[in-house]
């Protein structure tokens, strides 16, 4: 080959590349960037996971069926936004609204070490490094400025009760992210007593509730003020098994502990007079949650391999069941809408025997996030907790702030904080 042809056929190649290179160039369309706040919801899945279709209880989901009036979150709808406060497993969290700020304090079960994180900022604030192991419950007072903390002995058997005590509580309210100036905020424990059973705290915060052995075999309940003192006897049984709960200051709940196989009953008892109503009986799989005016109860039923959510009025005994189904551990109701309440709703439940199989371990759920407004019916779908997150969820010990603009529950799989702004 001549070079004049050697030249030509050169040159025609690197025509030929430079066309190819541009024209790839060209063809390349800009990444798209999802906003997963603005997102229109039917336009496609940021975190591709299936939802429950089916209906009914046992084998079903808990959402409601096509005969039932509900509303969606509209796809233009801006979205709520879910996050992840603590990677570890927690013992429990507290709310406090500190001027436009809603601060959350919790106590990890592992370490004992006590954190605050701001909604604002996820990222902690260490408040104490003192170690407590071995943490099974905690409770959280006026202003989350003590907590008190249940602990398994050495025997992992015997509950010790203390009240941990901040020595600055100034440092934690006032949100400083310095964790060299929070960590001056030293703690005080003080022992309340061993083998103190099913705690509730007063709507105050300021007063304890809970039951303890007595020498007949059966369980007292006892009232005091968070710190043990002040103790006043209000309940008296031969029955061990009772989950208590404090919905308004004069009023105490008291629910026999649920078994599907078992029928549960439901009391109240005046912590004026110590007098005690009978306000549910007879009903297999018992569990309950009583709004804050104590004039209703959300309650939950054990129905052949499923379960039913129902809702008692008391004053004009009237019950209504709800097409939602869910169990009432997953709730928690409205302090400025009575008659509202927020529930984790699961996406599908499978047939098995309930509460006992959740309570277990057994079964665990996949939820959605629901409004309910037991006065008008009217059901509201708030988020859908897995699409938002990328995981399964199963939502409990749900808890409102003050404002009610932020939701905070504890993933019942993995205990770890999560918490949700409302708007």
């Amino acid at each position: 080959m001549s070079k004049k042809n050697l030249i030509i056929l050169v040159t025609l190649l690197i025509i030929l590349f430079g066309g190819a290179i541009a024209y790839l160039f060209l063809s390349i369309k800009p990444s798209t960037i999802v906003d997963t706040d603005t997102v229109d919801q039917d336009s496609g899945n940021p975190f591709p996971f299936g939802t429950g279709t089916s209906n009914g209880t046992g084998g079903g989901t808990g959402r409601p069926g096509t005969s039932f009036t509900s509303t969606t979150t509209p796809s233009t709808q801006t979205r709520p936004v879910l996050r992840h406060l603590s990677l570890v497993p927690v013992a429990g969290a507290g709310l406090y609204d500190s001027g436009t700020s809603t601060q959350v304090r919790y106590i990890e079960r592992g370490t004992g070490h006590i954190y605050q994180s701001r909604v604002e900022n996820t990222e902690p604030t260490k408040l104490s490094n003192t170690p407590i192991i071995k943490i099974y419950d905690a409770f959280w007072t006026d202003k989350n400025t003590a907590v008190i903390i249940q602990k398994l002995k050495d025997d992992s058997q015997t509950i010790d009760s203390f009240l941990v005590t901040m020595s600055n509580p100034s440092v934690l309210q006032s949100g400083s992210s310095s964790v060299s100036s929070s960590l001056s905020s030293k703690i005080t424990s003080s022992f309340l007593g061993s083998n103190m059973q099913s705690l509730a705290l007063s709507p105050k915060k300021n007063r304890v509730t809970y039951l303890t052995p007595n020498e007949a075999g059966g369980v007292v309940g006892i009232v005091s003020q968070t710190d043990g003192s002040k103790k006043v006897q209000v309940f008296d049984s031969a029955l061990k098994n009772w989950n208590l709960s404090w919905p308004t200051e004069n009023i105490l709940t008291f629910t026999t502990k649920p078994s599907s196989s078992a029928p549960g009953f439901l009391y109240f008892v005046s912590t004026v007079t110590n007098t005690m109503t009978k306000i549910l009986g007879g009903i297999n799989g018992l569990t309950t949650l009583t709004n804050t005016d104590a004039n209703k109860v959300l309650f939950g039923t054990s129905l052949g391999g499923g379960l039913t959510l129902s809702v008692y009025d008391i004053k004009n005994a009237v019950k209504q069941d709800l097409s939602l189904i869910t169990l009432p551990e997953k709730c928690v109701w409205s302090k400025k809408e009575k008659e509202v309440v927020y529930c984790g709703v699961p996406l599908s439940i499978p047939s098995d025997k309930y509460p006992d199989a959740w309570y277990q371990g057994k079964v665990s759920f996949s939820d959605e996030l629901w409004k309910i407004n037991t006065g008008t019916g009217e059901l509201r779908i708030v988020a859908d907790i897995k699409e938002l997150s990328g995981q399964d969820i199963d939502m409990t010990n749900l808890a409102l702030n003050d404002k009610e603009t932020l939701l905070v529950f504890i993933n019942k799989q993995d205990l770890t904080l999560w918490s949700l702004e409302l708007r």
